[in-house]
């Protein structure tokens, strides 16, 4: 099990360790932990790796986003500002296997509660390849592709947003742009050995239950969600 969870924090962190966040306008609290996060992984110190993990939350976490104009897969052009519903604002590509476990999940989501919640997935992958995965999505969800090709497989940079910290990552957002909590990765089905199988059905609940823990923050703060959403 430890093994196991040594190499859970050794592909996030292989992320993390070169994490720079634009979401907001101030990134110096980023910079300050990436050595230490190095030093970490490179002795194998689990417990302090998952320490950083959360030190990079706190950089992020309060923080507000700026405005940005995304140009979603109908070419519709959606500033985040107008947005008045609080938002799940989720990164993902169409060849990362967990972001497209998560689809049942998103969609799941996306009908409970369409009018106090407001999905958007910026996927790493230009126009063709999303319109194309579209149809995968409920009718609520805003799906944007990027500007242009990224080079950079780990990345996504769109307008004020640079993201580069994996796939997927969810950012939960309040009615004021503020980020409330983010989560990264998600539960994919098939065989992990040892006799261990998860259905798509388990992966779809895992990934559901794994949303709806996060959106359950905004209730924390005061912010409102239907009841139907945390139970």
């Amino acid at each position: 099990m430890k093994n196991a969870y040594l190499i859970t924090l050794t592909v996030l962190f292989s992320n993390l360790l070169c994490a720079q966040e634009y979401l907001t306008s101030d990134t110096s609290c980023i910079s300050h932990y990436t050595a230490l996060s190095n030093e970490a992984f490179n002795r194998g110190d689990e417990a302090y790796l998952a320490y950083m993990y959360d030190s990079v939350k706190v950089c992020l976490v309060g923080r507000t986003i700026q405005n940005t104009i995304l140009k979603t897969v109908n070419e519709n052009l959606l500033h985040t500002d107008s947005i008045r519903e609080n938002i799940l604002l989720i990164f993902s590509a169409s060849w990362c296997a967990p972001c497209i476990a998560n689809i049942p999940a998103i969609n799941r989501l996306a009908g409970d509660q369409h009018h106090n919640l407001k999905i958007v997935v910026i996927y790493w992958d230009t126009y063709e390849k999303v319109k194309e995965i579209s149809a995968e999505y409920a009718a609520g969800v805003v799906l944007v592709p990027s500007i242009e090709a990224n080079g950079a497989e780990t990345s996504i940079t769109y307008g004020n947003i640079s993201h580069q910290l994996g796939y997927p990552t969810s950012y939960v957002i309040d009615t004021k742009k503020e980020i409330i909590d983010l989560v990264l990765g998600g539960t994919v089905s098939g065989d992990l050995g040892n006799g261990i199988t998860i259905t798509e059905e388990e992966a779809t609940q895992k990934n559901y239950a794994h949303l709806l823990l996060l959106l359950s923050l905004l209730v924390k703060v005061d912010r409102y969600l239907p009841v139907s959403l945390i139970r």
